[in-house]
């Protein structure tokens, strides 16, 4: 009789997880923490200044350090088009250099890129197998309205050594080779881009390099054995449009052992796992009541009484502008009736 043994599958090598930031905020006590508590044993690296390299369980490498030669050539040819600042635009680009330098460095064959407001809640090892497996180059969150806005977002995304090599590459082409030149001279005449105020980012030249190489970039919108990885936890869009429910800015989280954030799919009206959860801009508020550890309490104690806070002072502001306009509109209408 052969032994169970001989029919068990080899253990997935844990995939690496890397933060990008700089200098320090607040979140990033919850981010890097709640990815070291739900993938112990990855390696974890924070991609950053000296303002930020104060945690102990995080691999901390200096942005300066990893600033190789393209890195350098893709801000010489980099023309800005973006309503957001030319720096900040500029370093999200770059990010991705930064990556790509850091998997060759320690001879990574896949790797998993979040943004610093991004949450972790399980293992990423089964997703990263699943895209070297299988042969993607990359994955990361696209939306069923993707051709509309010509955008995808790398918020949480995986990316292969190939896949990171082939969209640097491609980076640089954009902004250099001729050929690629029509590709965002296209999109920036897009009306609505104008209307919209939102312009060219990195998000826009993912959205192309899914187009360049189809079928090789596995969607995380899309939910999966009931498992999603969420796209912005301020919109009820993941991959389909309102796709799940609000309560009542931020989408519905009901936790399953206490650990797990279950978020009701409105479409497929099923309960969808939520991998992450991403909060973007003013969300990010919200970010202490989805840390899932048991330390931090002080700190999760201060953000929640200055969110109350900011809540009253809201809600005051919109009483006082409410009377303002009954005052003055009643006023508007005593002259009215003077001057009969």
């Amino acid at each position: 009789m052969k032994s169970i043994l001989n029919h068990t599958e080899p253990v997935p090598t844990l995939v690496p997880i890397v933060f990008v930031h700089k200098n320090y905020s607040f979140y990033l006590e919850f981010s890097l923490r709640q990815a070291r508590l739900t993938n112990a044993g990855s390696p974890l690296h924070l991609i950053g200044d000296a303002g930020n390299d104060r945690f102990p369980f995080v691999e901390h490498t200096s942005i300066e350090s990893l600033t190789e030669t393209d890195y350098q050539r893709f801000g010489d040819i980099y023309t800005h088009a973006s309503p957001n600042h030319v720096d900040y635009e500029l370093f999200c680009f770059r990010r991705w250099f930064l990556l790509r330098e850091l998997m060759h460095r320690h001879n990574y064959g896949v790797a998993f890129m979040a943004d610093s407001d991004v949450m972790v809640y399980d293992r990423l090892t089964r997703s990263a197998e699943r895209v070297r497996k299988q042969g993607y180059l990359a994955a990361y969150n696209v939306g069923t309205d993707c051709d509309w806005v010509n955008s995808a977002s790398g918020h949480s995304s995986f990316w292969t050594r190939e896949g990171i090599d082939r969209f640097c590459q491609f980076l640089l082409d954009l902004y250099s080779h001729p050929d690629f030149r029509p590709l965002l001279d296209n999109i920036r005449a897009k009306s609505y881009l104008i209307t919209a105020q939102t312009g060219i980012s990195d998000m826009t030249a993912l959205y192309l390099f899914m187009k360049q190489q189809p079928g090789r970039i596995l969607n995380l919108s899309k939910s999966k054995r009931s498992l999603a990885f969420d796209h912005n936890i301020g919109t009820a869009t993941n991959y389909d449009l309102n796709e799940y429910a609000l309560d009542p800015v931020i989408k519905r989280v009901v936790w399953m052992d206490q650990s797990k954030p279950i978020c009701f799919n409105n479409v497929r009206q099923r309960p969808v796992q939520m991998v992450t959860l991403h909060f973007q801009g003013a969300a990010k508020r919200f970010i202490h009541r989805h840390y899932t550890g048991q330390d931090l309490k002080l700190l999760r104690a201060y953000r929640e009484a200055r969110l109350q806070v900011a809540n009253v002072y809201h809600r005051v502001l919109t009483w006082h502008q409410q009377i303002k306009y009954q005052l003055d509109t009643r006023v508007t209408v005593s002259d009215l009736r003077k001057s009969m």
